[in-house]
């Protein structure tokens, strides 16, 4: 009887200690989910880059309903990384980031003159019906001198 309290008790006491590294193990496996998690986090904006950079790379519209909130994004990644340089290569990703981001500026500044262009065309057109022949000439020379002086605001 007494060697089977003994094996009792080792049993006891293995199955104790088992149930203590479990919980141990439960308790280290949340501890990574939830470091893992922070990474992830953190990563986000670095992995960002590359879907951006693919978004504009295949002529994403200034008038889209996408555009704008991917250039906040790219707002974002660019304040993250700038708050962030400990992190390796933070220079080297804020520099793509600021590209990305003039590129993006130059698509808004394109899609703007674009616009200006075509309105000072129709304006054009629509005066020139308005004057008739030559008097029109001049008032069409006026309007391209102002569409061209739009047009040199604009780009600076």
């Amino acid at each position: 009887f007494e060697a089977l309290q003994d094996q009792y008790r080792s049993v006891d006491v293995k199955t104790r200690a088992l149930h203590d590294s479990c919980q141990r193990l439960v308790q280290e496996k949340e501890r990574l989910l939830e470091f893992s998690a922070a990474l992830r986090t953190k990563l986000d904006y670095f992995d960002e880059l590359d879907r951006i950079a693919a978004a504009f790379h295949a002529g994403l519209a200034v008038d889209g309903a996408h555009f704008l909130p991917l250039l906040k994004r790219l707002d974002e990644c660019i304040n993250y990384v700038n708050s962030n340089p400990q992190y390796a290569d933070s220079a080297t990703f804020a520099l793509k980031f600021r590209q990305l981001h003039s590129r993006a500026l130059g698509s808004v500044r394109t899609h703007v003159l674009t616009v200006l262009r075509r309105a000072a065309a129709k304006v054009e057109a629509a005066m020139g019906e308005q004057m008739g022949g030559g008097e029109g000439v001049g008032v069409a020379g006026r309007l391209l001198n102002v569409a061209e002086g739009a047009e040199t605001s604009v780009l600076y």
